[in-house]
């Protein structure tokens, strides 16, 4: 395959974020409930736990206890200072001792309060390579927190005489209480948790282009699948179900006008090539179910009618028959390929005209079931001599085994594919079985494709290097040009 076929380009993307926005949408939403909820508990924890931030500042002073320095002078000279700074971390370690804290305890008589919760709650600092200290104390009671310090800067003194024979603290600022622990309500784990939720559904989108990748652009289906794509159908949302683009419901044609363009130069293309390889039979599958097939011949059929062609179209879905509900109000017996099978009907009897060029052979899901045998192949070809076109309608390729067996009618297939539904291992697969068991699979039709396409995108393959206009008025004259382009060069591959 090509050299671009791992690449994920921004397109698809863009475009998977667009197909998946609301589940983009619930997990951002869910991110941000999520980051409400836990600012919520942390603000009302905060709050429930606030404490109160006490401060004092002391300086460190080498005077001894009759209040003298070391020199016996009543003031300080430099080495005075230069000792005095020695001294800080010496009263830093006396501050946050175990037995000093143990005296504060016992002086103020705290229940219930250890010297290792005061160690905990307690910061001692130098301010500045100084000999000034600041001391800070994190409590949960304003007074308490007060009376802790300066009872601690009371019994300092006396623990640097007792431990090193020197030295005194004197106070700068006294205790006070300078703040508290409570925090400002911030938004940030509400636009955190909104960013992940956000970016993992982006990243679980990407995992799965990358797992499960799928059609995602039509221009894409001669590389990925080596098919021709003979027609990309837009999404008929909004279209009833069962209901068929017929020349006499205007207000459909009008309504859904990109998909009956669509169809009818898909169904143009179609007959070029079923003419220039003198194909008479042709079945139509699909990998799996709801991929629209049922549909697309149907209207295909119609149209092929409406250009002169004689067309048979027959309801080869023997586990899942519903062709009969796009054209009948009610499929009888006496009408379907079960009753021509069963040899209760002849075959011209059983058909239904739909118009003067279209006949349909509907299937019934009764409990005598209808077998892919000798006899049924033998049988359609032998009454299907006066049609132009027998076009099958069958089971899915990746469901059933029937539609392998149909190659005793016909040995060419068309491929329907789902826009953006089946991955595209699954699609290379079903069309290999086919391809295994004797069916040429000579081209596919896209369906449902939900891009916007341009007014020759259903020629891709063959687009001319013509500069287009894309006015309104020329929009048909430039379909036509690109129709003929496409058939002649199409009548040259052929």
């Amino acid at each position: 395959m090509g050299e671009r076929e791992d690449l994920i380009r921004f397109d698809e993307v863009f475009y998977s974020i667009k197909k998946y926005r609301r589940f983009v949408l619930f997990l951002t939403v869910m991110g941000l409930v999520v980051g409400i909820v836990l600012q919520i508990v942390t603000t009302i924890t905060d709050f429930s736990g606030r404490k109160c931030i006490a401060t004092a500042s002391i300086a460190v002073v080498s005077q001894t206890q009759n209040g003298n320095f070391s020199n016996n002078n009543k003031s300080p000279n430099y080495q005075e200072v230069q000792l005095a700074e020695d001294l800080v971390g010496s009263v830093k370690y006396i501050c946050t001792s175990y037995d000093t804290l143990q005296k504060v305890t016992d002086s103020l008589e705290l229940l219930g309060i250890s010297p290792k919760k005061l160690q905990k709650s307690l910061s001692v600092s130098q301010y500045e390579d100084t000999q000034i200290m600041e001391l800070v104390l994190t409590w949960d009671d304003e007074d308490e927190a007060i009376i802790i310090l300066n009872s601690l800067i009371n019994i300092v003194p006396d623990a640097l005489i007792n431990s090193l024979k020197l030295g005194s603290v004197t106070v700068i600022n006294s205790a006070r209480i300078t703040g508290s622990t409570e925090k400002q309500f911030t938004s940030k784990w509400i636009l955190i948790l909104g960013g992940i939720g956000f970016l993992i559904s982006i990243g679980l989108i990407i995992l799965q282009l990358i797992l499960y990748p799928t059609l995602l652009d039509v221009k894409e289906v001669p590389r990925l699948f080596g098919l021709q794509c003979f027609g990309e159908i837009p999404e008929n949302k909004g279209l009833p179900r069962n209901k068929l683009m017929t020349s006499g419901n205007q207000k459909l044609q009008e309504r859904f006008s990109r998909y009956n363009e669509s169809m009818t130069s898909t169904a143009v293309i179609l007959s070029h090539v079923l003419d220039t390889n003198n194909q008479k039979y042709i079945y139509f599958t699909s990998s799996l179910e709801n991929e629209g097939k049922t549909s697309v011949v149907s209207n295909l059929a119609l149209r092929l009618s409406m250009i002169g062609k004689k067309v048979l179209l027959i309801d080869f879905d023997l586990r899942n028959p519903n062709m009969g509900g796009m054209f009948l109000d009610k499929t009888e017996h006496s009408h379907s390929l079960n009753a021509v099978y069963y040899n209760e009907k002849y075959f011209n009897e059983a058909v239904v005209h739909i118009n003067e060029n279209m006949d349909l052979l509907p299937t019934l899901l009764e409990s005598k079931k209808i077998i892919v045998d000798k006899y049924l192949c033998n049988l359609i070809k032998e009454s299907t001599s006066e049609y132009d076109y027998v076009l099958m309608d069958t089971g899915p390729v990746g469901l059933v085994s029937e539609t392998m067996l149909l190659n005793r009618i016909a040995n060419k297939a068309i491929f329907i594919i789902r826009y953006d539904k089946v991955g595209v291992e699954v699609i290379r697969n079903n069309i290999e079985r086919l391809t295994d068991s004797g069916v040429n699979v000579i081209g596919c039709i896209v369906n449902g494709v939900t891009k916007k396409l341009d007014s020759d995108s259903y020629y891709y393959y063959y687009k001319s290097n013509d500069k287009r206009t894309h006015s309104k008025n020329g929009r048909k004259e430039n379909q036509k040009k690109h129709l003929f382009n496409f058939l002649k060069k199409l009548n040259k591959t052929t």
